[in-house]
């Protein structure tokens, strides 16, 4: 039965299993027509685009797709939903030079890994819905084999409208060299406890900007903010460097013995409804650390900040305050198969990871006088031939094979 489905879906596709052919032109005012609209359709993620650009382009019924992951399958299989899986290796390596490059290919996914995947799914539905259910139908499918062991799978469309997502890289000069070893040197100089915490602010920054899933990325960004104003308002001692940054100037000594005083007379004031005793003396004695927080940035930043009101106030096109959408992930509430929510998640990742560095920026020169020289940084980015359309197929001399293609 899965041969069968495998060979029907064959009639289906663009590309023979396995292979991934460069896109030409189209040439048909029709096809062309079909592109545009694919281009402009609003409401759409990106891999939802792409579905309906490359069905544009290709007029294939459905979605390829290339899988990447840490899981050796020993041939194909078909996944709930439909999913059709092809690996894109040799299953058998027997009489194989080892100099053959499919072979090299196998060598290098094993070496890395991550074993590569040829993926279909078949679709009738191009309208916006449909799209959003063919993708999630995709992401629902792959990740329940997690459920085995530490197995993981991602997937992309095998051809995307902006082409890939890639890694830039940044071009330093020596003024940001001397911008480190200032900031290192200072750092160093400080006590254990103030310089662990600003270690532990940057280090959640720096991690945020290792991980590809927008949800983690997001959420440690503004863990990167919440761990430091914390420690300044809570944790640093009256005579640290970082004191004055507090929005609560009295010592926090007094704080607490007149936050404990308050809950106790509360308590003892409301025998006959201890559960709305506890209520109230939380909610009047422990300062929630959302408040918290905004009170705090608004000392070190300013209460008309842009940075502040993308962190608290709903935007004026409705977008959510980044502190909101903190709680929805937090919490647990957020749908992370939909692709439509993780391109929610992904559009404000950049202002939670731009607030972020700007908030630590801020304190290290408020507080320590640490402030940097040089201007911003602008991003490199390669673009691989192997994603532009050409007039003729023949132009391109690059590898088809997905093995080859996709572990280069």
């Amino acid at each position: 039965m899965t041969e069968d489905a495998f060979a029907s879906a064959r009639k289906e596709r663009h590309n023979e299993w396995g292979f991934r052919r460069i896109l030409t032109l189209p040439q048909t005012v029709e096809r062309q027509a079909l592109v545009q609209e694919a281009s402009v359709r609003p409401g759409l993620a990106p891999h939802e685009r792409s579905a309906l650009w490359a069905r544009a382009m290709t007029g294939a019924q459905g979605l390829e797709f290339v899988v990447r992951g840490n899981i050796e399958l020993e041939g194909r299989v078909t996944l709930p939903g439909n999913v059709l899986i092809h690996p894109c290796f040799p299953l058998r390596v027997d009489g194989l030079p080892i100099t053959d490059p499919i072979v090299q290919a196998l060598l290098k996914m094993r070496r890395r890994a991550s074993f590569i995947y040829d993926g279909w799914l078949r679709n009738t539905d191009w309208s916006t819905s449909g799209l959003r259910t063919l993708v999630d139908q995709i992401e629902r499918s792959l990740s329940t084999f997690c459920l085995l062991a530490r197995c993981t799978a991602t997937w992309e469309p095998k051809y995307e409208l902006a082409g890939p997502s890639r890694q830039s890289s940044y071009p330093l000069e020596s003024a940001d060299l001397a911008n480190i070893e200032r900031i290192s040197s200072t750092l160093g100089s400080l006590p254990v406890p103030d310089r662990d915490a600003i270690f532990r602010s940057i280090g959640w920054l720096s991690q945020s900007l290792r991980l590809n899933e927008p949800t983690a990325s997001f959420l440690m960004s503004l863990l990167a903010v919440e761990s430091l104003a914390r420690y300044i308002e809570e944790e640093a001692s009256d005579d640290s460097l970082l004191a004055p940054l507090r929005a609560e100037t009295r010592p926090r000594r007094q704080r607490r013995a007149e936050q404990e005083e308050r809950a106790t007379r509360i308590l003892s004031e409301m025998k006959a409804d201890p559960l709305g005793a506890v209520r109230k003396a939380y909610f009047e004695c422990a300062v929630p650390i959302g408040r918290l927080l905004r009170r705090h940035m608004e000392g070190v930043l300013g209460p008309a900040d842009a940075a502040v009101r993308l962190l608290f106030d709903t935007s004026e096109d409705g977008s959510d305050a980044l502190y909101e959408l903190r709680h929805v992930v937090a919490h647990g509430a957020l749908n992370v198969l939909s692709a439509s929510n993780r391109e929610r998640i992904q559009q404000r990742t950049w202002d939670a990871e731009r607030i972020a560095r700007r908030y630590i920026v801020t304190v290290l020169k408020l507080a320590l006088g640490l402030e940097q020289s040089g201007g911003s940084k602008l991003a490199n980015f390669s673009i691989d031939p192997s994603d532009f359309q050409v007039p003729d197929e023949r132009m391109y001399t690059g590898p088809t094979e997905m093995a080859l293609h996709y572990t280069r």
